[in-house]
């Protein structure tokens, strides 16, 4: 299972690179290295930003320093790509998805824990 999606990110990002990164025929291997490959840092930003609009995530700040293979964009978008929005969450009741539990009133408990520090049940019977 983990495979299989990592294989699609592979093949994503192989995609986008060959597409924003402008790599012509040069195929993309998981272990191919990022200057072997040609991309320039300035290419390599638009790769990256595109790549943050298809997969829903951030990339850190250094990641064109970081990054040295395609294998590390792959496994860091796996390790940090968003669950899927279900728009099937919102067509229930409130009350089904997240049911609502009272709770006492926290002056109320204080009072409990003072009246059984003064008052214990010992004292009075």
């Amino acid at each position: 299972m983990v495979h299989d999606s990592v294989s699609l990110i592979l093949e994503t990002v192989a995609a986008t690179m060959h597409g924003v990164g402008r790599l012509g025929n040069i195929q993309v291997l998981a272990g191919d290295t990022l200057k072997d490959l040609g991309l320039s840092r300035l290419r390599l930003l638009a790769v990256l930003i595109d790549l943050e609009d298809k997969f829903g995530i951030e990339f850190p700040a250094d990641a064109i320093d970081g990054f040295r293979n395609v294998d590390d964009i792959t496994f860091y978008i796996h390790a940090h790509a968003m669950t899927p929005y279900d728009d099937a969450a919102d067509e229930q009741p409130v009350a089904t998805c997240h049911p609502i539990e009272r709770h006492r009133p926290i002056h109320d408990c204080i009072r409990w824990v003072r009246a059984q520090a003064f008052y214990p049940r010992d004292r009075i019977a």
